[in-house]
């Protein structure tokens, strides 16, 4: 890809993510960085009483834009097995986007990445997308809360919320 093509696509795309900021009426702002001109907007996040990281950012060789978006848990190392664990079960009940959990008194990282190459894209892909992430991160909160802040394991977590795909 030429130098010209990616700072076009760079460009599109970071107005893409202000245009977004704007309609969400959030002050943030969208900073370009590295080789490939890759445009990144963080934003601290509030949701029924907890914190959350958003990251939205691009890859404009790619195409791509990506949602992170990191919860407020602290996974101790002694948790880490049954929060993978866990990842793994909402990941099989996820049809958009991804969960980890991340080591090292991290939390749960949700991601999703759209390619847009050979698409007109709207601020709608990045509310869906956002919306997502926040959705699937919210509908499994207490299994996280049970997973980081107790001993129990899945099969606990199971008795007492049951098997049930959210």
């Amino acid at each position: 890809m030429n130098a010209a093509h990616t700072q076009n696509n760079c460009c599109e795309l970071k107005q893409l993510i202000e245009a977004y900021l704007a309609e969400m009426e959030w002050n943030e702002t969208v900073e370009i960085y590295g080789e490939n001109m890759a445009a990144r907007t963080c934003a601290m996040i509030g949701l029924n009483g907890h914190s959350y990281r958003l990251f939205i950012e691009t890859d404009p060789q790619k195409h791509w834009i990506e949602v992170y978006l990191y919860s407020d848990h602290n996974i101790s190392h002694e948790r880490v097995s049954a929060a993978c664990q866990l990842a793994n079960r909402i990941n099989r009940a996820t049809s958009n986007g991804y969960v980890a959990a991340l080591d090292f008194g991290e939390g749960f990282q949700y991601k999703q990445v759209m390619d847009t190459e050979g698409c007109k894209v709207s601020t709608i892909a990045i509310r869906n997308m956002v919306d997502a992430g926040f959705a699937i991160m919210d509908n499994w909160r207490s299994e996280m809360d049970l997973v980081c802040n107790s001993r129990l394991g899945l099969q606990h977590i199971d008795d007492q919320f049951g098997p049930s795909v959210h």
